[in-house]
């Protein structure tokens, strides 16, 4: 996530491959606040399903949601090293989102056809899964941001209408 999205830090740093075995966790900026006020947390530790990880660094507060690159809100997430992430749920991963970045000259199509031809390997031809360029995600937002523009904008006609009417009804009963 550190190499991807490169999110700021508010405190400490995020985690490297040289303590990814280790018990550490950066943790969003909502939940840095709620559970140590204005205190720096690193060094402190945050008890995650019984065990407790030591607090390596905290996230900056950003903009979260569907808008975001991500879709998810930062603020508010937990982040655990891969193994013991893994140990901690018994091995049973369940992956919701793979962020990828292309190397400086990659053709961003031809990485998309890769992960989608290894994905569908991994899953026995079973496409239950979607691949989605960064433009194609911003395409799906506006879409969405685009239709509740629209029911707004329709709700917005129906009260002036109403209005309208009103104030007619109001006009010829004063006349």
């Amino acid at each position: 996530l550190n190499d991807i999205l490169r999110p700021k830090m508010d405190f400490g740093e995020f985690f490297t491959k040289s303590n990814a075995s280790d018990n550490v966790a950066v943790i969003g900026s909502a939940v840095a606040s709620q559970l140590f006020g204005g205190v720096s947390p690193i060094g402190h530790s945050v008890n995650v399903l019984g065990q407790d990880f030591i607090v390596r660094g905290a996230l900056k507060s950003s903009a979260g949601g569907l808008i975001s690159a991500q879709q998810a809100d930062l603020n508010y997430t937990v982040f655990l090293p891969l193994e013991p992430a893994t140990a901690l749920v018994g091995g049973k991963v369940n992956i919701s989102q793979i962020l990828i970045r292309t190397k400086a000259g990659v053709n961003p199509d031809a990485a998309a056809a890769d992960v989608q031809k290894t994905l569908l390997q991994n899953r026995d031809g079973t496409e239950d899964f979607t691949v989605l360029k960064q433009d194609q995600l911003l395409e799906l937002t506006g879409e969405v941001v685009n239709t509740a523009t629209g029911f707004i904008t329709g709700l917005a006609a129906v009260a002036l209408l109403v209005g309208g009417i009103g104030i007619m009804d109001i006009m010829l009963a004063s006349v």
